[in-house]
């Protein structure tokens, strides 16, 4: 049964814990700014309607919360850190509104944080780019953004060859030629263990029997065999982008932004350690680190107003007085 929390200021020896919470608190003005009621609709179907009621699920998940604000990865000294920290606790008590020393624990994480995320994902932006490091370089990924019409700024693995030197590629025929002169045609498709699509391409090995580059060239096989990628199209596609010019602004851009956050979710908000099982478990450690990173930046997010002031040179000036055109120079002041 689906337990709530009457939020009242609890009292002993006329003592109000609110009044004594300074308004600067983060915790007091993210009280003020995020509203989970709608989290009682999204997990009643997980409760039952008789029993001991459960922990309030906004509570545990406020509760789930402060661990990754606090940078907090064990249940165990979230719990204490809650119940005992003196400076900290006001705040985060305030912000809960629990009482810690309720030991039941509830099941239904997994589920609160995917139902989460699909809140999150209706209002989702339409992605026109995508900007990753090497670790997500891989055709699968390339094709799947070209498919979507979503560019892909994802560096080549550094294994990756555009071209295979003294081999050159014949794209109509889609064959390989040696310096020989001898064909290498298409073959046939083939998997890694890890379940890649590969490209196998050969010369007839009667080709290489008596070619004088054998030796050197395929010296414990029958013919030479050049295996590539089946998605060498996109890979090309994306090493082109790689060196542009653009890519490379994209590349500073990736290393002045997504590497940060990455660095700081992973010092600060607790992604030190997983302690779950299975890719699903660690994406939802990564939903919650980064929920809390981002309530941080946006309870310290204060918009100001830019005034754009344009100014022209003196040969500019002068120019427009014949009919030519200005180039002006912007000038942004906060």
């Amino acid at each position: 049964m689906q337990g709530r929390k009457t939020f009242t200021d609890e009292k002993e020896l006329h003592f109000s814990l609110s009044a004594h919470v300074p308004e600067h608190s983060f915790y007091r003005q993210l009280k003020q700014q995020l509203d989970l009621n709608f989290l009682y609709e999204l997990t009643g179907q997980f409760y039952g309607r008789c029993g001991q009621q459960s922990i309030d699920p906004v509570v545990f998940f406020k509760l789930c919360l402060v661990g990754y604000l606090e940078n907090i990865i064990s249940d165990r000294k979230l719990i204490e850190h809650c119940s005992m920290a003196v400076d900290t606790a006001k705040g985060v008590i305030s912000h809960v509104r629990a009482d810690f020393g309720d030991g039941r624990d509830s099941q239904h994480l997994p589920s609160l944080v995917m139902q989460v995320q699909g809140r999150l994902k209706e209002n989702a932006l339409l992605m026109q780019e995508l900007l990753a490091d090497a670790g997500y370089s891989n055709g699968s990924n390339y094709h799947m953004l070209e498919q979507q019409g979503i560019t892909g700024w994802i560096p080549v693995f550094g294994k990756y060859k555009p071209e295979i030197e003294a081999f050159p590629y014949d794209k109509e025929s889609d064959r390989y030629m040696c310096p020989m002169g001898k064909p290498h045609p298409f073959k046939g498709f083939d998997r890694t263990a890890d379940g890649r699509l590969l490209k196998n391409y050969w010369a007839a090995p009667a080709d290489c029997r008596q070619c004088a580059s054998k030796p050197t060239c395929a010296p414990k096989a029958r013919c030479r065999k050049i295996t590539r990628t089946a998605y060498d199209e996109q890979y090309q596609r994306a090493y082109a982008r790689q060196n542009s010019r653009r890519g490379k602004r994209m590349k500073k851009l990736r290393q002045s932004t997504v590497d940060p956050v990455f660095g700081t979710l992973v010092q600060h908000y607790g992604l030190r350690r997983i302690g779950v099982l299975g890719k699903s478990g660690a994406h939802k450690v990564m939903l919650m680190a980064a929920v809390a990173f981002n309530l941080k930046k946006y309870m310290k997010y204060k918009p100001s107003k830019s005034i754009s002031v344009a100014t022209a040179l003196e040969k500019e000036r002068q120019q427009s007085s014949t009919g030519s055109s200005f180039l002006f120079s912007p000038l942004f002041f906060n």
